[in-house]
């Protein structure tokens, strides 16, 4: 009994594609081994490769010093400066603050020559006024501010000062006579005194005079306050 023709020729044609899907396989995995060791053996070889490297010494010839000539000295010419003179300077000192505070004022001194204005037989003297002496102008005469420092550390004393006025009236120097035991207060009083206070001068033959009086600074608490 004979088989159909669709039969054999079936099997023949898909043997025919199995061996050409088998050849086509082969044929990759050959090209992808070849390409791996040739890349491989490349990539050994760039590795394997030394670093050449370029040495050149070179002579280097030490230079030789130069002999050059010293540079010419700079004309140096002295400057001429005007001459300055130096200024006049003057210090005047001012006069010694003689600063005193009076409370109590004793007496005047009585100018000189007063006996002999008043001499028997003497005609001129007569005729002439009699001599005045020194008066104080009450309204300058203010107390003195107590020191705070001697306040506090309950200070108190009276400083007697010897005033020297002016024929101006004006007081021209303060001498303390007797402290009062306190720094603090015999300048205190010395220098209200002398910048504060004013007097009449005295007179002599009508004409003001250079005078002397006393005074007394009493400092207490118990007043001052």
């Amino acid at each position: 009994m004979r088989r159909p023709n669709h039969l054999s020729v079936l099997p023949q044609q898909m043997w025919t594609n199995r061996s050409i899907a088998a050849v086509i396989g082969v044929g990759l995995i050959h090209l992808l081994f070849v390409y791996g060791l040739l890349s491989g053996l490349s990539m050994r070889i760039v590795q394997s490769l030394p670093n050449i490297v370029d040495v050149r010494i070179l002579d280097m010839a030490e230079p030789q010093p130069v002999d050059l000539p010293p540079p010419p000295m700079p004309d140096l010419v002295q400057p001429q400066v005007d001459f300055v003179p130096p200024p006049e300077i003057r210090i005047t000192t001012p006069p010694a603050a003689t600063q005193a505070i009076t409370v109590e004022q004793k007496v005047a001194e009585t100018p000189r020559n007063v006996a002999s204005a008043t001499a028997p037989g003497n005609s001129v003297a007569s005729s002439l006024p009699a001599p005045t002496p020194v008066r104080s102008i009450d309204a300058t005469h203010t107390t003195p501010p107590y020191p705070p420092l001697s306040r506090r550390l309950g200070e108190e004393g009276i400083v007697q000062l010897k005033l020297a006025v002016g024929t101006n009236g004006r007081v021209e120097s303060v001498v303390i006579e007797r402290s009062s035991g306190s720094q603090r207060l015999d300048d205190a009083a010395r220098e209200w005194v002398a910048h504060h206070w004013r007097y009449h001068p005295a007179t002599r033959d009508g004409k003001p005079v250079a005078s002397q009086t006393q005074v007394k600074v009493v400092f207490n608490l118990k007043t001052s306050r």
